[in-house]
């Protein structure tokens, strides 16, 4: 038997087959035929401005455990077909100084700051270059927790072990979650 391995349809990044022929490579879905217990690889690229939150692969019984190496992710295909989840989101990169600090002015230039040391660059240095509201803004902790669910097999903590410059100023109304 072979099942079906289809990218769930998803804008601002691409996913790539590594050591596969698609199927369908012109239709909506991408498709691949694989037999079970097979080593499935795939590398997973967000367009310019935008970067990787989470992929997750699922089939009928659940989540397929995935071994995650950057972009590079793998999983042993399971007995039905599988559906491949990135989710991607519009990012704005922060200016970085002459001195190494990333510039940070508002929450898109913040959730970037955070996302990135969940990732494991956790020795970035950022400054806080005025005050920011986050009312009614979802925010992950900068270097705890795994609430992007970034990387689905090792859910694992991220000490943050930069500098975080706030310079005098607040980031007000903020809700972790």
């Amino acid at each position: 038997f072979k099942f079906a391995v289809t990218n769930q349809i998803y804008s601002n990044g691409s996913v790539k087959w590594m050591g596969v022929t698609e199927m369908d490579p012109s239709g909506d879905s991408p498709l691949i035929e694989v037999s079970p217990k097979t080593q499935v690889s795939f590398t997973v690229t967000p367009d310019v401005g935008c970067e990787l939150l989470r992929c997750s692969v699922k089939y009928a019984l659940g989540t397929v455990s995935v071994t995650e190496n950057g972009t590079t992710f793998s999983f042993t295909m399971p007995k039905s077909d599988v559906v491949i989840s990135p989710v991607f989101e519009k990012t704005e990169v922060p200016s970085l100084s002459e001195d190494g600090y990333y510039n940070i002015y508002n929450e898109n230039t913040l959730k970037w700051f955070s996302n990135q040391v969940m990732k494991g660059n956790n020795t970035i240095k950022g400054r806080l270059m005025n005050d920011i509201d986050m009312a009614g803004k979802p925010f992950s902790p900068i270097g705890v927790g795994t609430v992007l669910d970034y990387n689905v097999s090792t859910l694992s903590q991220k000490g943050f072990a930069g500098i975080f410059d706030g310079q005098g100023y607040t980031i007000s109304n903020l809700t972790i979650g």
